[in-house]
């Protein structure tokens, strides 16, 4: 079957490296799902996923040297997530998975 000229286009972008794998931080229930997928598309992901309180909104907190990534990392998602620079020491590109963070299809 052909795509339909007015279908939406998911955008793919391949993995960007980072040095470690992909964190992953369930705030939102769709963690083993969302591991599941990044990792069929490329992306290593941590083995563990870290649970903490409910959130609604996804984003992605990286250090300033890992912003290709975590902007790779953003046009890959089929929902929206924001990106900010972590402000401490931190480890790498986390993405924290909000409960908007449904990935269907």
């Amino acid at each position: 079957t052909l795509a339909r000229a007015d279908a939406p286009m998911l955008k793919r972008a391949t993995p960007a490296l980072v040095g470690r794998p992909l964190m992953l931080v369930d705030a939102g229930g769709a963690g083993a799902q969302v591991k599941t997928r990044l990792a069929s598309l490329g992306w290593s992901v941590q083995s563990s996923i870290e649970r903490a309180e409910g959130s609604r909104e996804s984003r992605i907190v990286y250090p300033a040297e890992h912003r290709t990534g975590a902007m790779a990392l953003a046009k890959t998602l089929p929902f929206r997530a924001t990106l900010s620079v972590c402000q401490d020491n931190c480890r790498g590109v986390v993405l924290v998975l909000g409960e908007d963070a449904k990935w269907t299809g």
